[in-house]
This record gives C-alpha cells, structure tokens and sequence, in this order.
C-alpha cells in the first residue's frame, strides 16, 4: 500500500533526525579517537621505547659482566606492564575505528534511505498538483458555464422588465385616455426603459473584466 503524504513527510523528518544523530556519535567517536591517539598510544608508545632502550643497555652490561638481576627484572616487567597497556588501548583504538567506520555506513545508508524517501514524497506532490490542476481546469470550465448562465439571467432579465414596464405603463397611459402608450421625451430618453432600468451588457461585461484583470495582475505581480 502506497503510503500518504502526511507519512512520507514524518517518515522523511524521522531519517533526517536519525542522520542528525549519527552526525553526532561520528563526531564524538573522532574527539575519543583523537584523545586515545594523542593522549594514550603517543605516550604508552614513547614509554615502551624508552624502557626497551633502559633494556638494551642492561644486556649490553650483562655482556660486559655487569649484571644486574634485579634491574632487569623491574625494566622486563615494566616492559610487559607497558605492552599490555598498550594492546589494551590498539584493541579499544581499533573498537573506536571499528564502530566509526560502521557509523559512517549507517550514515550513507541513511543518506541514500532520504533521498529515495524525497524522491517519493516529492512524485506524490507532482501527482497532486497534477489533480490540482485538473481541479482547476474544472474549475475555470464551470466558472465560464457560471458567465453564461449570468449574462442569460441578466438577458432574461432586461426582457422581463422591459416587458413589464410596457404593461404598466400602456395600463397607465390607457386608463388617462392615451391608447397609444408612452412615448419618449424631449430629451429622446425612452419611458419604458428608464422605468425598467435593464443592465448594461457592456457595463457588465466591462466591470467583470475590469476585475479579473485587477486579480490577474495582482497575482502576475507575486510571480
């Protein structure tokens, strides 16, 4: 099952946070490598070659019949004290290399797991803009069919009011003895229409582009 947006965007915030963590064990694996490096093995190391040269000189003594049982023993087992130590730290050392190493997998793992999840989330929001967009084409369709169906209500409406008002008025002129009905005045405005007062197409058509022009360049001006 394909899963939602709303899930592949929390699933995407849970890799990035993942990441984020990762980052920061990296980070301190590297200062506890670099402390280990520089503050145990540099020395452990530089104390083992010191002691294997107090060795060396005890058994160049003991060649020249200068034997010292006792000295050689202390420097034997301060030697083997010092190795110890020593392998101890590599192993610990190498315990470091080993799982940074293996968090710097977790993170390109992780990487690739974001970006594959990007990848998803961001096809999805295509197809949704894509049925936004069909939504709209809808949309602008209906919204032309709703301009039709207005300029023939205002049509049928110039027609009932200009129908009406000849009625009334002709009702008018007949009952004060003028059969003939009304007729314009000096002026040559007509009666009838200044009664039934119809809309203007051209006010209305231009009033209505006059908007959507004002909404057209206001949203040209966002872009």
């Amino acid at each position: 099952m394909m899963p939602t947006q709303q899930e592949l965007i929390q699933t995407v915030h849970e890799v990035r946070s993942r990441i984020e963590r990762i980052r920061e064990r990296i980070t301190e694996t590297d200062q506890q490598i670099k402390n280990s490096s520089v503050n145990n093995l540099d020395k452990m190391e530089a104390e083992l070659a010191e002691l294997r040269n107090s060795y060396y000189e005890v058994q160049a003594q003991e060649l020249l019949g200068e034997y010292d049982a006792k000295h050689k023993r202390e420097i034997e087992e301060k030697v083997q004290g010092v190795e110890k130590r020593l392998r101890a730290e590599s192993g610990a050392l190498q315990n470091l290399l080993g799982i940074r190493h293996a968090l710097e997998a977790e993170l390109k793992n992780a990487l690739l797991l974001e970006e594959e999840y990007r990848a998803t989330l961001e096809k999805l929001e295509f197809e949704d803009l894509k049925l936004n967009r069909q939504k709209l084409v809808e949309d602008i369709h209906r919204f032309g069919e709703q301009m039709k169906d207005l300029f023939n209500r205002v049509a049928i409406y110039n027609r009932s009011s200009v129908q009406s008002a000849v009625r009334i008025m002709n009702r008018e002129y007949q009952i004060r003895g003028f059969p003939n009905g009304p007729k314009g005045d000096d002026l040559g405005q007509d009666p009838v229409h200044l009664l039934a007062h119809p809309l203007d197409f051209n006010l209305v058509k231009s009033t209505l582009a006059e908007t959507m022009s004002e909404i057209v360049s206001h949203h040209l001006s966002l872009n």
